[in-house]
């Protein structure tokens, strides 16, 4: 893992060329074929994590899937990035599914659960875990019997339920659903100990 600390932007470039003449080799239109457009099926709203990579861990191939990642995947009514990808993905992409991905060993969530006003942690890193923080709080009777890693996990099941609530509220996918338009909004977590994607089983579709 260290090792991996140490990779160079060089590195970078040249793995992106080995990756460009693989495609090509295989597939001469590998890239034109997707230079006029996109039309991804999925809009996917995951965690910045670096061991939470969308096309390793689903297999989803370029142009699957319009991708958002932040800080413990959330969804706030106040951030206009989500809000604005959000309203892109349903009105301008025509999505079919809008799917929240938590995973467990979330360091924003960990962060989220241990925060107090002792803590020195940076102002707008506190302001954004602040709500994940009141979710916590608002769920201290069923946590109050987990501890360690087992609360941990339990909290991020719960947020990205909570993520899911938010995306419900947006104004994008409640016009799809009032024109009677299917659009189905899916909540997911991520095992990052053994790879396994399972299903939270709290989908929307109105």
């Amino acid at each position: 893992m260290n090792d991996r600390k140490h990779l160079t932007l060089q590195q970078l470039l040249d793995s992106n060329k080995s990756w460009r003449e693989r495609l090509l080799a295989d597939d001469e239109s590998a890239f034109a074929k997707f230079a006029d457009g996109q039309q991804p099926p999925f809009f996917w709203i995951g965690c910045s994590d670096s061991r939470v990579p969308i096309s390793h861990l689903t297999g989803l191939d370029r142009g699957d899937a319009f991708v958002q990642r932040n800080i413990a995947n959330q969804v706030k009514l106040s951030d206009t990035s989500i809000q604005a990808a959000l309203a892109f993905a349903v009105e301008v992409l025509g999505v079919e599914h809008v799917v929240v991905c938590g995973h467990y060993g979330c360091g924003g969530v960990q962060l989220a659960a241990e925060l107090d006003d002792a803590q020195q942690v940076d102002h707008k890193l506190r302001q954004w875990v602040a709500s994940l923080h009141s979710l916590c709080q608002q769920h201290s009777g069923s946590l109050s019997s987990l501890e360690g890693e087992a609360k941990l996990r339990k909290l991020s099941e719960l947020n990205v339920g909570k993520q899911v609530d938010n995306v419900c509220l947006h104004p994008a996918v409640q016009a799809r659903w009032a024109r009677g338009e299917s659009l189905g909004v899916h909540g997911l977590i991520y095992d990052i100990n053994d790879g396994s994607l399972h299903n939270l089983n709290i989908s929307r579709n109105a």
